[in-house]
């Protein structure tokens, strides 16, 4: 019989009310029931931090503003043993998940120290263009990972070795340098204390890399079946071309300073990865290839939104042209603090 260790729910947010209560409502229908939900928030003008007090959340202030400062922020101040990245606008479909994993992971005292979602769903009735961000998250990340986020389970058997299959879980294992989903939100479930003892959390660059050096000391991570979330990314199209613009930004602008984004992750990428990220450019201007990438989603979805594709992939490398042009000739853009 397993024991009944803290859980500690991460949850940076910032005008969150029109999804926190939903998310909220749904930790709440999980079967475990030791945890304690820490909302970082960036200074929310709405009635967000009133819909979280509600269901006895923990209020820290994240002076910084940044998602990956309040991880930080949250990775000093959370109790162990459990941890979960959780963000305000993601919908926990499964009420066994925590139990589930807490039991594998007290009883099987393996290599597995990491949980990921099975994959982000599109909630019935949403917003057609949310169903693309869930797949996609974004082109030149689609590009350089290949993962489906939609079903993240099917990726990894796709593209990774499976070592085992039991307990309604599945164990993948990784040779060293593989870069497997960047799942630092998402419902990614880890051991905490294991990161608190061989990691050094007071530096902040560890907090944007939580997953990869997990993995890249156990060598493995773990899925469980039928464990979806119900995402609300965004509802319009407009608001996907700001949340890219912001990402772009934040990237070549602030990745290093703020230890953010792709350049800290850089490390942890394979040889074929750091080749491969300078053709995310040539890509777009071939438009055969994400043209064809476009109607291959579609072919296998049927939903129309896919078709889009080439435009966003355009649209994604020519701010990335367009920043790094600024970047050369030392006029760095003001990033807006979140993106929406």
């Amino acid at each position: 019989m397993h024991s009944n260790p803290l859980i500690s729910v991460i949850m940076p947010t910032y005008n969150s009310e029109s999804t926190i209560d939903m998310v909220l409502s749904a930790i709440g229908k999980q079967t475990y029931k030791n945890y304690e939900i820490l909302v970082i928030d960036g200074g929310s003008t709405d009635n967000t931090l009133e819909i979280a007090k509600k269901y006895g959340a923990i209020i820290i202030n994240n002076v910084d503003k940044l998602p990956e400062y309040a991880k930080h922020l949250w990775l000093l101040k959370a109790k162990w043993k459990y941890a979960v990245f959780l963000d305000s606008d993601e919908v926990l479909l499964n009420p066994l998940s925590w139990e589930k994993k807490v039991c594998f992971l007290e009883e099987w005292k393996c290599l597995v120290k990491n949980f990921i979602t099975a994959g982000l769903l599109n909630p019935e009735g949403f917003s057609m263009i949310n169903a693309y961000i869930n797949k996609i998250w974004d082109p030149f990340s689609f590009w350089l990972y290949g993962n489906e986020g939609d079903d993240l389970r099917k990726t990894m058997m796709r593209k990774y070795k499976k070592v085992r299959d039991a307990w309604w879980v599945y164990v993948f294992s990784f040779e060293k340098g593989i870069l497997p989903p960047i799942c630092d939100g998402g419902g990614h479930f880890f051991d905490l204390s294991y990161l608190k003892s061989h990691f050094d959390i007071n530096d902040p660059s560890v907090v944007t890399r939580v997953f990869t050096i997990m993995k890249e000391t156990t060598n493995q991570l773990a899925v469980l079946e039928d464990d979806f979330i119900n995402h609300y990314s965004t509802s319009t199209i407009s608001a996907y071309k700001k949340k890219i613009k912001w990402r772009i930004i934040n990237n070549i602008h602030y990745s290093k300073d703020k230890f953010v984004g792709f350049a800290n992750r850089e490390g942890d990428y394979s040889l074929f990865q750091k080749i491969k990220k300078y053709l995310f450019i040539p890509y777009w201007f071939s438009v055969i290839v994400p043209l064809f990438t476009a109607l291959s989603l579609f072919r296998f979805s049927r939903n129309k939104v896919f078709l889009l594709h080439p435009y966003f992939s355009f649209y994604t490398a020519f701010y990335i042209l367009y920043e790094y042009i600024k970047k050369i000739l030392w006029k760095k853009t003001i990033i807006p603090l979140y993106w929406k």
